[in-house]
């Protein structure tokens, strides 16, 4: 295991903070009708969150905001759904969305939830980017994603992908236990 690095952990800390500011910051980009800033700000969010996790595998800790990365990930996605929301784009649909999803990542931890929630807002956002963004908003998202995806594919295969799969079957689990549980009273 790699020694302990307080300075990369910081380095990591500040990438996670980073993206909960971008967070907060797509919101009146996104509704503000400002698709192509929000492309970008979107964009630094997710090479953010591919460097913090990067960083701080390297530093040997999580850092102190390590075990928030999932929440300020999901962040992100909520942003974007409210953005939309209040630009008008399906708003009860958008914030039922982050509200079911956001609050089953809060309430359960379970990873599938936020992983659910920022892959329904970013397709949202893409297809509302192709629509109504220059062609700078159309093809840097695209891009970025197929970059990081060549970069960290054995990362998304071998680690992302059986996190969400795993917490889907924990959802199951779950409902299957109740199920269970009112069949018996």
């Amino acid at each position: 295991m790699a020694r302990s690095s307080p300075a990369l952990a910081r380095v990591a800390d500040t990438l996670t903070a980073t993206r909960a500011v971008i967070a907060i910051a797509l919101v009146p980009a996104i509704a503000g009708g400002h698709i192509d800033v929000a492309a970008v700000m979107l964009a630094g969010a997710w090479c953010t969150d591919m460097l913090d996790g990067r960083i701080a595998r390297r530093a040997g800790t999580e850092g102190s905001l390590g075990a928030w990365d999932l929440h300020v990930d999901s962040a992100v996605g909520v942003a974007v759904l409210l953005g939309l929301a209040f630009a008008g784009h399906a708003p009860t649909l958008a914030i039922a969305i982050a509200v079911v999803l956001g609050g089953a990542l809060a309430l359960s931890g379970n990873a599938a939830a936020g992983l659910g929630l920022q892959t329904i807002a970013y397709a949202w956002f893409l297809v509302i980017a192709w629509q109504q963004g220059s062609t700078l908003a159309r093809w840097l998202l695209p891009t970025v994603i197929t970059a990081l995806l060549v970069i960290d594919v054995d990362r998304f295969i071998t680690v992302e992908v059986p996190r969400f799969i795993s917490g889907i079957a924990a959802l199951g689990d779950h409902t299957s236990r109740r199920k269970a549980r009112d069949r018996r009273t």
